[in-house]
């Protein structure tokens, strides 16, 4: 018997005829795992593995995230442009979710319906979310933004942990 892992080239991104891409990259082959590989693998990490993103379009430009930043500034959340680092009341985040719209279902439900945004950067010290209500939409559709809260430290871990598997971007479910 022989462990092996898949080999990927993150830098060639393959897009389906909708325009979606794999943000995994293009599958390049197969390595063996060397016995300290093998025995260094995260067994946990391989029996719940993160929930499986594909994004559709392209990053948002310069100008569409100053433009989101200017909705959450009111509640503590600005963007340097020139970092590209995202800040909650001055800390630098780590991972901001904001589900814009909503079938009420949790996102990782496997029922939720509706559209979000995953922002954030590796070296961030913060994990944060936005909180709306999606029974009086504000003018894009989107749930009115009626705050921004942090993830508990339980979830920040958790966070970490999945982040260690995944990298983070900028997504649209639907």
């Amino acid at each position: 018997m022989v462990d092996v892992y898949a080999v990927r080239d993150l830098a060639s991104i393959v897009r389906a005829e909708d325009g979606s891409f794999d943000p995994s990259g293009r599958l390049t082959g197969v390595k063996e795992f060397s016995a300290e590989e093998f025995a260094a693998r995260d067994i946990e990490a391989i029996k719940n593995p993160p929930p499986a993103v594909a994004l559709a379009g392209d990053p948002p430009s310069a100008k569409e995230l100053e433009d989101m930043a200017k909705e959450y500034e009111a509640f503590g959340v600005t963007y340097d442009i020139k970092n590209d680092q995202w800040y909650f009341n001055g800390e630098k985040v780590r991972f901001f979710r904001d589900v814009l719209t909503s079938n009420g279902e949790g996102v990782t439900s496997g029922k939720f319906k509706g559209s979000m945004r995953v922002l954030g950067s590796a070296d961030g010290t913060v994990d944060i979310y936005t909180v709306r209500d999606f029974a009086h939409p504000d003018a894009s559709g989107n749930g009115t933004l009626t705050g921004i809260e942090k993830y508990s430290q339980a979830e920040f871990d958790e966070h970490t942990q999945r982040e260690e598997q995944a990298s983070s971007g900028f997504c649209t479910v639907e």
